[in-house]
């Protein structure tokens, strides 16, 4: 059996190249990031987190309905299972017991 070639493992984004992205735009000389064509200021500014997901994921920004829908998806992916509540509420009230 052939032993695997090693992993190269980078320290943060050195020696890491992406020449093209349908996500980002990264404008380095005038230090502008875009997403998807929006401006990160702009949806910073305008827009929710689950606006911006839905950008990301979707490749434009959602409208009411789409938007509403996305939030339900997320919302009904949130519960935490019961024996994980039950771990949780085990935890002590008072970090310092």
């Amino acid at each position: 059996m052939e032993k695997p070639e090693p992993y190269i493992v980078h320290k943060g984004l050195d020696a890491i190249y992406v020449k093209e992205s349908t996500i980002c735009f990264i404008d380095g000389k005038n230090s502008n990031l875009y997403y998807r064509g929006y401006s990160i200021e702009d949806l910073a500014e305008k827009s929710s987190f689950e606006e911006t997901s839905y950008l990301l994921l979707n490749g434009m920004l959602p409208d009411k309905k789409e938007l509403s829908d996305f939030e339900s998806l997320l919302k009904g992916n949130r519960d935490i299972p019961d024996n994980l509540k039950k771990i949780i509420q085990a935890f002590p009230k008072d970090g310092n017991t």
